[in-house]
């Protein structure tokens, strides 16, 4: 079926024939296209099984982390959410669980350090902003409280935590 659909969808193309009759393609080179189109198939199917798989095993670190964050074990939901970053960087519910496990485990440095790499990569993510404005706040740091905080109400008017927070 895939032969005789291929040989028909290609008429007209490939070398010129001896009679002059168009261009046809010879029985080898469709045997060695087929193989080598087979061959990509199988490596673009083998790829969307390793990104899929390692979507789904970043996935399951970073739920194993959220498991451990409801057991107040931070270090080893922090270990967690490491695995998932090592699988996908750009994972970012899992750098912003492992900047709250930080947060949580008194790693103050590492936690503004993960808020402000989310913050760098998008501007709009809300939830990042104003957890680093709380810990600037929280650690007396209250220009860059103020800057972040006003950040987010900019982005969301309606943000009451912000506004409570800006008003300390």
């Amino acid at each position: 079926q895939r032969k005789k659909n291929f040989t028909g969808a290609q008429q007209g193309k490939g070398r010129p024939d001896s009679a002059g009759k168009g261009l046809m393609f010879g029985r080898s080179q469709i045997l060695i296209f087929i193989f080598l189109l087979s061959a990509g198939v199988c490596l673009a199917q083998e790829a969307q099984i390793n990104v899929t798989s390692s979507y789904a095993d970043a996935r399951i670190f970073n739920n194993n982390g959220v498991d451990f964050v409801s057991l107040g074990k931070y270090a080893d939901a922090a270990k967690e959410f490491q695995k998932a970053l090592a699988i996908d960087s750009d994972f970012h519910i899992a750098r912003y669980n492992l900047a709250l496990a930080y947060y949580n485990e008194g790693k103050i440095k590492d936690a503004i350090s993960e808020f402000e790499y989310l913050i760098n990569g998008s501007y709009y993510f809300v939830n990042a902003r104003y957890n680093l404005g709380t810990v600037y706040l929280r650690e007396g740091m209250i220009d860059k409280a103020v800057e972040q905080l006003k950040v987010v109400t900019e982005i969301e008017p309606n943000h009451a935590e912000a506004h409570f927070n800006l008003g300390f």
